[in-house]
């Protein structure tokens, strides 16, 4: 009996996944109906927000974070560089890839704290509760995509020129 009501309670979640990634990706949806569902579907990550023919990017980004400790020591965190990375790792680290380009289109979120939070931790793993007291700039550089019509092209394989910075959010953390 047990095992037939844990088979029904997965197989109601699925449908109910299905359903709220349907609700989403469906352009004829009703609006009242997708905004009634959007607040759900962005807190899991079931967000639906692509077009199958997106413009072309017009700029790189970069995230990076200065971390000031409440001891007074400073770290910083780079976002890696995708393009030293080996086509495994690259793979592997599609949907990080993703996180962090997305990251920035946040505004003031407190997925910002949290990850402030983590970045701290995780850039002094020895020391406990390393993030309390800490304050974390987050900061996004940005390289220019020159337009396909501007001669010479540069090679894929040439450093991004990061030539703006623009800080997204100072998170002071208890």
């Amino acid at each position: 009996m047990l095992s037939r009501l844990r088979l029904f309670g997965v197989n109601l979640l699925i449908a109910a996944v299905l359903v709220l990634v349907a609700i989403e990706a469906i352009p004829q949806s009703p609006p009242a109906l997708r905004a009634l569902v959007q607040p759900l579907t962005l807190r899991v990550g079931l967000a639906q927000e692509w077009d199958l023919f997106a413009p072309p990017d017009r700029v790189n980004t970069r995230l990076r974070a200065e971390i000031s400790y409440a001891d007074g020591q400073m770290k910083e965190w780079r976002s890696p560089d995708w393009p030293k990375l080996a086509p495994a790792q690259r793979f592997t680290m599609h949907r990080r890839s993703e996180w962090l380009d997305n990251i920035w289109n946040l505004g003031d979120s407190p997925v910002l704290t949290s990850w402030a939070a983590y970045l701290a931790r995780s850039e002094r793993p020895s020391a406990p509760h390393a993030e309390q007291g800490a304050e974390v700039k987050i900061i996004i550089d940005q390289a220019p995509i020159p337009a396909a019509q501007v001669a010479p092209w540069t090679s894929y394989h040439a450093p991004a020129k990061f030539t703006e910075s623009t800080t997204l959010a100072i998170e002071k953390l208890p």
